[in-house]
């Protein structure tokens, strides 16, 4: 039986020799043990049956002034005891306590009696996470398309909407029923408005001259940012991940922070490229931040309408777009875009010069949590109205409603949009079901700029609208 005494003071060697015979025992273990490990390398040879000794036989001696005990450890063991950081000890030959095996024989006995138990993570889930969008001046359509497809998903979460402040009474029972926290904001005059009263022929246009309190000196497009950060900022409950996003096309087919999401690192902003042809050279981005800022950029373009993050990344990135706002604004080369578009330039601007490094990482297409389907809906739509446009006037047939005939799927699924395709699996973007997917063929989780698909998609959508939304 091989025992090594631990007294009351721990484990001790005692020197009863001198530094030559002590510096010689300590050679001879240090070779045995050498022999050891080379050997059960070479042949694979098992130590304890090399050693004679089984894992009941090999003990150890535990005594103190009231009790002892004994309790099984390996040659395997004491030759680990060894060499994770205890030799100093040993080499010393001198009588002081080191740390004994007792937690390796207690780890072990975890083991084999079945009390051990590993610590892991819970699954993620998104009763914590917080999804928000500037909502104003949607109807109840609308809004059953994006919280209705994101409440389906079993999202748990907080859903913040920004409304109109004459928001509709069905509209207020919808949410309220689906347990959504929506703030009527205030209109108020632009002190800096873009446009002149006449100048306005739309509700685009209308958003250039209307502005939301307590932000006066920001365009409707713009206020959305500090806005949104002063929400999520009050709600002391959102501590999940966030996304901040459009709201009008924008649908949910997945959890976005459920268990089978990717989970947000901690402190990191996620930003989504759009599709790999659409760069920043692309006069939304190109024109706004040359004439602001005289740099141009040939790089992905990111998207400004859907954004991910942590809490702190979030509202980090919210104060520094509205930091940059405040500083276009002062600047008359870069105050007065007539366009609701350059809060995307701004987004692009930060990121690709830098001043996001120390939260944001870009997320490419059809990759991550974010969809964003644009760029290739839009040439797949207007490639498909212009081949039925040509068809429809060879044919001698009124060809305004082009935009009206199916995409080219076959005779057999033409007309069947009821759980079926309806795009045609040729174009790599969907699933026999109809759900729009990533790269690797698994259901997005977000789609975004669903629109661009033209009608089509939205015929699906309300078609399949019983397993798609949460009415």
């Amino acid at each position: 039986m091989v025992t090594i005494a631990r007294h009351n003071k721990g484990l001790t060697v005692n020197r009863n020799g001198r530094g030559m015979l002590c510096r010689l025992m300590q050679g001879l273990l240090v070779m045995v043990l050498l022999f050891v490990v080379v050997t059960t390398i070479l042949f694979g040879w098992d130590l304890n049956d090399m050693f004679h000794y089984s894992e009941e036989q090999v003990t150890y001696s535990s005594s103190s002034s009231s009790s002892s005990s004994s309790s099984s450890i390996s040659i395997r063991d004491i030759a680990s005891y060894y060499f994770n950081g205890n030799q100093q000890t040993v080499s010393s030959c001198l009588v002081e306590p080191v740390k004994s095996p007792t937690a390796v024989i207690a780890a072990k006995k975890a083991l084999t009696d079945g009390t051990t138990t590993t610590t892991m993570p819970p699954p993620q889930n998104s009763s914590t996470a917080t999804v928000m969008a500037m909502a104003t001046g949607y109807g109840l359509h609308e809004y059953k398309s994006f919280v209705g497809s994101l409440r389906k998903s079993g999202y748990q979460g907080h859903i913040i909407l920004a409304v109109s402040p004459d928001l509709e009474p069905e509209t207020e029972k919808y949410f309220k029923s689906r347990n959504v926290d929506f703030r009527k904001v205030q209109y108020v005059n632009c002190t800096n408005p873009i446009l002149s009263p006449e100048e306005t022929a739309n509700e685009h246009d209308e958003e250039l001259v209307t502005c939301v309190h307590p932000y006066p000196t920001l365009k409707h497009r713009w206020a959305r940012f500090p806005l949104l950060r002063d929400y999520l900022r009050d709600c002391v409950t959102c501590t999940g991940p966030v996304l901040v996003t459009d709201m009008r096309d924008t649908v949910f087919q997945r959890d976005p922070f459920g268990p089978d999401a990717p989970v947000v690192p901690p402190n990191t902003l996620q930003v989504f490229q759009e599709h790999y042809t659409m760069r920043t050279t692309n006069w939304l981005v190109d024109w706004p931040v040359k004439d602001c800022k005289g740099v141009q950029f040939d790089e992905p373009m990111l998207c400004s309408g859907t954004t991910i993050g942590t809490r702190s990344a979030m509202l980090e990135y919210l104060r520094v777009m509205h930091a940059e706002m405040d500083e276009w604004m002062k600047d008359p080369k870069c105050c007065c875009f007539k366009t609701n578009g350059d809060d995307q330039s701004i987004h692009n601007y930060l990121f690709y010069s830098g001043k996001l490094d120390h939260i944001a990482v870009a997320i490419p297409n059809r990759v991550g949590l974010v969809n964003t389907v644009g760029v290739h809906a839009a040439l797949i739509f207007e490639n498909h109205v212009a081949n039925q446009r040509k068809a429809l006037e060879a044919a001698g047939q009124n060809a305004d409603d082009a935009h009206m005939v199916p995409f080219d799927l076959t005779a057999d699924k033409r007309y069947d949009r009821d759980g079926g395709n309806w795009l045609g699996l040729h174009y790599g973007m969907t699933d026999n079901e109809g759900y729009l997917v990533n790269f690797d063929g698994t259901r997005s989780f977000v789609v975004h700029q669903i629109d661009r698909f033209g009608i089509h998609y939205m015929f699906w959508l309300e078609d399949n609208k019983d397993k798609f939304l949460d009415e």
